[in-house]
């Protein structure tokens, strides 16, 4: 799990990343409270390489890599592109944001669904809607951090203080948020994952699971991830 650069604001004794080499994801189980299919938030802060990853770089994804799934995918680039545009696939098909994130430096990016009204955020900004977005559940597959599946569409680079809501956040509220660590105990988090477990550079083997800050406790295995030198970042 690294120190970071990517904001001043964020006290970097307690903020660390974790780093996704491109081959390893992590599986948050089945838990019905990743079924969200309106009025949501996702959001994160994604650091790719330089040279970034060609094609889909999923973020999080609770369906199988196909658009006649149910479900959805919340990722950067869109299919078979490096165009680094935040992107969306939901149940029958896939938008994506007018503008793209930067490789090589840290971007905030955060997905917003209100009603069938979805809007995506760079760094705080809107970065295109798109309307008439219909949802349908998928209760068959795990919600996956950094793949589709376990293993299609990885992602590789840095992610770090990664949440659900199942509430719409506003433009201000999200410019909040990118700055401030949660709890745990805020209203209508699903999930929050701070990445700040075990120490920037060293041996983490011990280290299992990533935990979940909310009561709900849906946390991890990272038993995929190599654990030391620079998983933690």
């Amino acid at each position: 799990f690294p120190s970071h650069d990517k904001i001043s604001r964020i006290y970097s004794n307690t903020d660390n990343s974790l780093h996704f080499d491109g081959s390893n994801s992590i599986n948050l189980g089945l838990s019905n409270n990743f079924n969200i299919t309106s009025n949501f938030t996702i959001e994160t802060w994604v650091k790719l390489p330089t040279t970034p990853k060609y094609s889909i770089n999923t973020i999080v994804s609770k369906t199988p890599p196909n658009l006649n799934n149910d479900g959805f995918m919340f990722g950067i680039n869109d299919w078979n592109t490096s165009n680094l545009k935040p992107t969306f696939e939901y149940t029958g098909s896939a938008v994506s944001a007018n503008q793209s994130i930067t490789a090589g430096v840290w971007n905030h990016i955060a997905v917003v669904l209100n009603g069938g009204t979805l809007t995506f955020y760079i760094n705080g900004q809107p970065a295109g809607s798109n309307t008439g977005i219909t949802i349908n559940a998928n209760t068959f597959e795990s919600m996956y951090i950094g793949s589709m599946s376990g293993s299609f569409y990885t992602f590789q680079g840095q992610m770090d203080n990664l949440r659900f809501w199942n509430s719409v956040k506003t433009q201000s509220e999200i410019q909040n948020l990118m700055y401030t660590e949660t709890v745990g105990s805020e209203s209508n988090l699903i999930a929050s994952y701070n990445f700040n477990q075990g120490i920037i550079g060293g041996n983490n083997t011990s280290i299992s699971n990533i935990i979940d800050q909310t009561a709900n406790s849906l946390n991890g295995c990272i038993s995929s991830f190599l654990r030391s030198g620079s998983t933690l970042s």
